[in-house]
């Protein structure tokens, strides 16, 4: 990517849980949501949050 001069970039954010939570879409709504505070901090970053699976 480095020798075509193509912009790529990538954030990750990782949301581990201490007891799988019942609900999927929350699950991955948190995940996507520490993405995008990733890439708000300024992109090519990476970023973990341990969640309790309690409810918010």
């Amino acid at each position: 990517m480095r020798q075509q001069h193509w912009p790529v970039t990538f954030s990750i954010g990782v949301a581990s849980y201490e007891v799988a939570p019942q609900d999927f879409d929350g699950l991955l709504g948190k995940a996507d949501a520490l993405m995008y505070e990733v890439k708000d901090s300024g992109r090519d970053r990476i970023s973990q949050k341990i969640y309790s699976g309690e409810p918010n």
